[in-house]
């Protein structure tokens, strides 16, 4: 080892001063890079900037968890609270995504929309259009009044078309 800062003298304890105060200081950095390792996802990616971003996320949800710690009576596990911070973030937006599909959910679970078997595929008699190039657009699921093929998402437009039908 090397340092302008001190000189290769022992301490009470026979370590090298280098060391005994490295370990003193570099506690907090040494804990922070131990603690980002455990729950570390390992994201494979060529762009460095991800990686610096991913490590940046970890280290702020690491902070987040010590000021947890420091301010709860009752601090869970930081399994538990990674748990809850994702519960956290997420729920607004599924909050979002029930309100817009709410209805549309509803109606599918209550119509006649039926799955077709394995990975057989019908065009959407909704939104997809074959005389026009990349317009084709397959759904794995069926009307039982018609026998069409249409998306979750379509089944609205068309249940006002097959109604009309009949």
């Amino acid at each position: 080892m090397l340092s302008t800062r001190y000189n290769a003298e022992l301490v009470a304890n026979r370590k090298p001063k280098m060391i005994t105060e490295y370990n003193k200081y570099m506690g907090g950095v040494d804990l922070n890079d131990m603690l980002t390792s455990f729950y570390e996802d390992g994201r494979k990616s060529t762009k460095m900037w991800k990686k610096i971003v991913f490590n940046i996320i970890h280290r702020m949800v690491i902070n987040a968890y010590i000021l947890y710690q420091q301010n709860s009576d009752n601090a869970k596990s930081r399994l538990h609270f990674i748990q809850l911070l994702i519960d956290d973030l997420s729920e607004d937006h599924m909050t979002r995504n029930r309100v817009n599909l709410g209805v549309l959910n509803d109606e599918i679970n209550n119509q006649n929309l039926r799955k077709l078997p394995e990975r057989k595929e019908k065009d959407c008699c909704v939104c997809s259009v074959r005389n026009v190039p990349g317009g084709r657009k397959r759904s794995k699921h069926i009307c039982v009044l018609c026998h069409k093929g249409v998306h979750k998402m379509c089944y609205k437009k068309h249940s006002r078309r097959c109604n009309a039908d009949e």
